[in-house]
């Protein structure tokens, strides 16, 4: 979690998109029925279509590409074979079209694939996939020095160091951008350029609102 999973893929899209990448976030619960009417949706289709299913598969070619984000979600709420009924879904359309198609999840996805209570009813699934590709739990240090550069910093150093990798480690990537952003408007109101220093206030800042002051 907390990797930039999210905010790739929809880069991704928006880079290559021409109507042929399509971006799904699968629905909190992850149901079948969910998953089809926001897909549906994406595609402008009626979700009142007879034979929705269907209709969704017919729109589809093979050179297009469905990023398929929160793929976990099926198996956090639902129950018995209905957990596995929306993969069950992707994997028709991924015969029947032979698109392009990437799954994104948590490590419950990996479990549930590899281990879980419907491990043998997802193996033709899993069987279709190339590659599994594990992201780090956390940014690389180039990384964070993009992110940096970005801003107009340079690498994180002595106390911006450490308040960096605090941040990264207990809160996650997410929170490290909200932050950034806080230091930036911090600097911005003050009409200065921003450093490192911006980042340090603002982090004070925010733990004197949460009553967190060290």
């Amino acid at each position: 979690t907390q990797i930039g999973k999210t905010s790739a893929l929809e880069e991704y899209q928006r880079t290559h998109n021409h109507g042929q990448t399509i971006y799904l976030r699968m629905p909190e619960g992850g149901g079948l029925r969910d998953m089809l009417h926001r897909l549906a949706g994406i595609l402008r289709i009626s979700t009142q279509s007879a034979n929705l299913k269907d209709r969704i598969i017919d729109a589809f070619d093979n050179r297009m590409c469905l990023l398929v984000d929160e793929a976990h979600q099926p198996f956090l709420t639902a129950r018995g074979s209905s957990r596995i009924r929306a993969l069950e879904y992707l994997r028709d359309l991924f015969d029947a079209k032979r698109c392009g198609m990437v799954l994104v999840g948590t490590d419950v996805l990996d479990y549930e694939l590899q281990d879980g209570a419907h491990r043998k009813l997802l193996k033709q699934f899993t069987r279709r996939g190339l590659r599994a590709v594990r992201l780090p739990d956390r940014p690389t240090a180039a990384d964070l020095t993009l992110i940096a550069k970005h801003y107009g910093l340079a690498s994180a150093a002595g106390e911006a160091l450490d308040l960096q990798t605090r941040i990264i480690r207990d809160h996650g990537l997410g929170s490290w951008f909200s932050l950034l952003q806080a230091g930036s408007r911090m600097a911005t109101k003050a009409q200065d350029k921003l450093s490192w220093s911006h980042i340090i206030k603002a982090d004070a800042a925010l733990d004197r609102l949460a009553g967190l002051s060290r």
